[in-house]
C-alpha cells in the first residue's frame, strides 16, 4: 500500500487550522473519521477560546470599573500599572486562561479606550443637546469648541466619536477644523466688542 501526505485547511469562524495527516489510498473511511475528528477538535478549540475571551474580558472590565478615570463625566487617560497588568494575567491563569503579557497589555488599552470613547460620547451629547443626531464634521468642531474652548486634550476621543459615526478625518485635518472653529469665534468677538463701543 502506498501512503501519501495529505493537508486540509479549513476555516472556523475565520480561523486557519491547518493539519497534515497520513491517509491510505483507498482507505476513504478512515479519512473521513479522522476528518471529523479534525472538525470536532476545531469546533471544541473555537468554543473554549471564546470562553477565555469572555472569561478575560470580564475580568479586564471589573480592573477598569476599578478605575476612577472612566467613571468620571470627562473620561481621562488613565495608566494601568504594570503590576496590575501582571496581576490580572495571574488571575486570568488561576481561571485556567492563558494568555501571553503583550496580549493582556494589547486587550486591556483596546477596552479602556473604547469604555472612555463611550463615556466621552454620553457626556458630550449632554453637554450639546442641540448636536444633531448624524452631525457633520464642521457641527462636532463647533460643539467641541462651545464645551471645551481651546482644549485640545479630547480631540483623540472626538476623532473616535467622529469615526463611530461614519466621519474619518486625520487627526491633523480635525486640529484644523477645531483651529478655525475657535478662531471663527474669535473674530465673532472681537466684531462685538467693535460694535458695543
Amino acid at each position: 500500500m502506498a501512503w501519501e501526505s495529505v493537508v486540509a485547511i479549513f476555516a472556523v469562524f475565520g480561523e486557519p487550522i491547518v493539519f497534515v495527516g497520513i491517509f491510505l489510498d483507498n482507505s476513504s473511511v478512515y479519512s473521513i473519521v479522522i476528518l471529523s475528528l479534525i472538525v470536532l477538535f476545531m469546533f471544541g478549540y473555537t468554543f473554549v477560546k471564546h470562553r477565555n475571551m469572555k472569561k478575560a474580558e470580564d475580568a479586564i472590565d471589573t480592573l477598569l470599573d476599578s478605575c476612577a478615570g472612566t467613571k468620571s463625566k470627562w473620561p481621562r487617560k488613565e495608566v494601568i500599572s504594570a503590576d496590575q497588568l501582571e496581576r490580572l494575567k495571574k488571575d486570568l491563569a488561576g481561571q485556567k486562561v492563558y494568555l501571553a503579557q503583550a496580549t493582556v497589555n494589547r486587550m486591556v488599552e483596546d477596552r479602556l479606550a473604547s469604555k472612555m470613547a463611550a463615556q466621552f460620547e454620553i457626556s458630550f451629547r449632554e453637554a450639546n443637546p442641540d448636536l444633531p443626531k448624524d452631525p457633520g464634521a464642521y457641527e462636532w468642531a463647533k460643539a467641541y469648541v462651545r464645551t471645551f474652548r481651546k482644549k485640545d486634550d479630547y480631540l483623540p476621543l472626538l476623532r473616535a466619536t467622529m469615526r463611530k459615526h461614519g466621519i474619518k478625518l486625520k487627526m491633523f485635518r480635525l486640529r484644523e477644523i477645531v483651529q478655525n472653529e475657535i478662531d471663527a469665534g474669535k473674530a465673532v468677538r472681537k466684531t462685538m466688542k467693535r460694535l458695543d463701543r
